[in-house]
């Protein structure tokens, strides 16, 4: 899952989108795993409200078995 937190600030869509997608089970074919584990892409993560980011911060503790996050921040140079 790719979201890009410039278009969804907001604590619910944390808690709505990432939230459902982290807890979603890994799904096996029977011998052949498709994946280990779920990964999630947030980018411009810097612009997360602090509420999300507290929401964020439970998500990943709660899912860390089964899910993945990648974090990016947008840095600008003057």
């Amino acid at each position: 899952m790719e979201l890009n937190v410039s278009d969804d600030i907001g604590i619910q869509a944390i808690r709505e989108k990432v939230k459902t997608f982290a807890q979603k089970m890994v799904t096996k074919l029977e011998s052949k795993s498709l994946a280990d584990f779920q990964i999630i892409i947030l980018d411009e993560a810097d612009l997360l409200t602090t509420d999300a980011q507290s929401a964020l911060r439970r998500i990943i503790e709660d899912n860390s078995n089964q899910a993945r996050f990648t974090l990016y921040v947008t840095m600008y140079l003057k």
